[in-house]
């Protein structure tokens, strides 16, 4: 493999796998001359670079010019969509679009530019079981220096450039670069030109100074303001909890409840101190139905819903507990009989219209409706019969 070769391999393959490669590490991928087995029925890529010199970018045969592609070929098994085949491609254009890339010469290679045109999809169909498409870039590789070396034995043709008539990389140690090349960067230029290797010496795309100033301490800045204006923080803190002010959060990020205003609606959600209390009623749309089964002595828990299904295996007693403290407390019963069955004794405090109990229809199946309501907790409950053998 050649320098330029080396050097294209090195460098996109390196942003690839450390940009792309994150973002799909799920995804197997083939390199060039590596051994790989596709998987089967799910997703793989394969990324190549095919590249070739073709022109010279400059005069005198100094910045010889190649150009390239990079491929994402991206398989997915038929009839598995396309929206992660979308989101690859994405991934590449985000990765390569209009890059630049600038590299310093070294012992191997001369100092060079990459630049990236906008990536192109390309979908083809389905075939063989799989669909197929196709991410590629094109790129430009410039090589700043690059002269036809000749070791002096033989003679040179005309125009060739022998390395012991122009001390060949002898200015700066540098193999790979002319005496007169390596210092053309500093050579002057017209006024409002800036040339990198004066003023970025370390290619780094930053300008000297300015990289020397991102590091500069604040006590090494002359000419800063000795105060500042408020920033408001003082005044944001006084309001905070107060009347017209705002609330803070807890740790959790939640209004505390301290913080939240007062609801007295009777029966609603209420603050009394930094508790919460009171039971939120919810449109009849949204109530829950809980369910149990009824023999001899049953507790209904009227916190378990507000309409509970009580099916009869044998005659029951049945007790209500946890009647809301505060409001009108409403329990409704949809009771069905699985035999002969009957609620022989309704919770205590309990007052029927016309002030006789109900009986529960007998029979299998047998479905009656019964609602119960307390203003005081239990203290005293009206008994209501909404309607009886349900058919």
């Amino acid at each position: 493999m050649s320098n330029r070769n080396q050097i294209e391999q090195e460098v996109i393959t390196n942003k690839f796998v450390s940009e792309w490669i994150p973002r799909f590490p799920q995804i197997p991928v083939k390199y060039e001359n590596r051994n790989f087995t596709p998987p089967v029925n799910s997703t793989w890529v394969a990324f190549s670079i095919r590249s070739g010199r073709v022109a010279e970018a400059a005069i005198s045969s100094i910045m010889p010019r190649g150009v390239g592609l990079v491929y994402l070929q991206i398989f997915l098994p038929e009839n598995a969509g396309t929206l992660l085949a979308r989101e690859m491609a994405d991934r590449l254009a985000d990765v390569f679009d209009n890059w630049h890339y600038v590299y310093a010469a070294t012992t191997n290679y001369p100092r060079g530019d990459f630049w990236f045109k906008r990536v192109e999809v390309v979908p083809t169909g389905p075939r063989d079981g799989w669909t197929q498409w196709n991410a590629s870039v094109e790129f430009k590789h410039d090589e700043q220096v690059i002269v036809n070396q000749q070791n002096g034995s033989g003679g040179a043709g005309t125009g060739d450039m022998l390395k012991a008539d122009y001390a060949y990389g002898a200015g700066q140690n540098n193999p790979n670069l002319v005496d007169h090349a390596q210092y053309a960067d500093k050579a002057p230029v017209q006024p409002g030109v800036m040339i990198q290797g004066v003023y970025d010496t370390n290619l780094d795309s930053i300008v000297d100074h300015a990289a020397l100033a991102d590091v500069v301490a604040w006590t090494g800045v002359t000419g800063k303001p000795s105060t500042f204006p408020p920033d408001g923080t003082a005044e944001l803190v006084a309001h905070k909890g107060q009347t017209m002010g705002y609330a803070g959060l807890d740790i959790s990020g939640k209004v505390p409840v301290a913080q939240l205003p007062p609801m007295t609606d009777a029966g609603a959600v209420q603050k009394v101190g930094d508790t919460m209390t009171g039971r939120l009623t919810l449109p009849a749309a949204v109530l829950p139905v809980a369910a149990l089964s009824a023999t001899g002595v049953t507790t209904v828990d009227w916190t378990q819903g507000e309409v509970q299904q009580v099916t009869l295996t044998g005659n029951a007693q049945l007790s209500v507990i946890n009647w809301p403290v505060n409001g009108l407390g409403k329990l409704t019963l949809l009771v069905r009989n699985t035999g002969n069955f009957n609620v022989t004794t309704w919770p205590p405090n309990t007052v029927w219209a016309g002030g006789v109990a109900p009986i529960v229809t007998p029979g299998n199946n047998a479905r009656d409706i019964f609602v119960l309501m307390t203003p005081n907790a239990g203290g005293l409950i009206y008994g209501n019969t909404v309607g009886q053998a349900y058919q």
